[in-house]
């Protein structure tokens, strides 16, 4: 009887393996490619010291990315349980470096992920409380808002929306900013214009800082009319 070669038991079990966790992972993707590099032997004990990922046409979260190209390194996972049929998952946390790049219309399909829903409405309250909106939460917690349109210019973001309040009054919402990386983990917003008039008065600001988090180092930020493209690095916890 013939005996399985580390090798073979690597492609018949770790492969399919780490491919299924990054399908789990997105809610749809056309395109999508894993290389994984490393010993036999270093392998075999869970630790794989870097995976390469080219995804195109993803869905992740309902943010639709267009592009994808992404590298982690020092990886460790519970390959010994994963060979008994159990699911595969990270035992530390990661880091990864890579290109993002999301298209205009991505964008737009993107405006209906409850991640970006979440994170826009999160930084309209800052903003606000930055514009000295002294009850911003509590205007912010009566108000729907469904984001309708998004438009990427050379360094400038548009976003416009509905906003229906307790008594079911709509009113048209625009947000518009400038958008540059001001640190590694740091955004800069700035010539901000906020328009929801007559239910609030508009609102200018010359800058404010956004912290991205101590996980997150970005090293390029580009904006233009064809979309955004990101380069940089995050740490991805298990």
């Amino acid at each position: 009887m013939a005996i399985k070669s580390p090798r073979h038991l690597i492609v018949k079990v770790l492969s399919p393996a780490v491919r299924l966790w990054l399908r789990s992972q997105v809610e749809a993707v056309d395109e999508l490619h894993c290389e994984i590099s490393g010993g036999n032997r270093q392998i075999l004990t869970g630790y794989i010291p870097s995976v390469s990922l080219n995804a195109r046409c993803a869905v992740y979260q309902g943010l639709h990315l267009s592009q994808a190209e992404i590298e982690g390194e020092n990886i460790r996972i519970n390959l010994s349980e994963a060979i008994k049929g159990k699911p595969l998952h990270l035992l530390e946390p990661i880091p990864i470096f890579g290109e993002v790049s999301i298209a205009q219309n991505d964008l737009q399909a993107s405006l209906s992920s409850p991640l970006l829903k979440a994170g826009l409405k999160d930084v309209l309250s800052m903003l606000m409380k930055a514009g000295e909106i002294s009850d911003s939460k509590e205007i912010l917690k009566d108000w729907q808002i469904d984001w309708h349109s998004i438009l990427v210019e050379r360094d400038r973001v548009t976003v416009k929306g509905i906003v229906t309040n307790l008594e079911k009054e709509t009113i048209s919402l625009a947000l518009k900013s400038q958008v540059e990386l001001a640190s590694p983990h740091d955004l800069r917003l700035s010539q901000i214009e906020i328009d929801a008039s007559p239910q609030l008065p508009k609102i200018n600001l010359a800058e404010f800082n956004i912290d991205l988090g101590e996980g997150v180092a970005l090293q390029e930020l580009s904006l233009d009319s064809e979309g955004i493209e990101v380069r940089g690095g995050v740490t991805v916890m298990p």
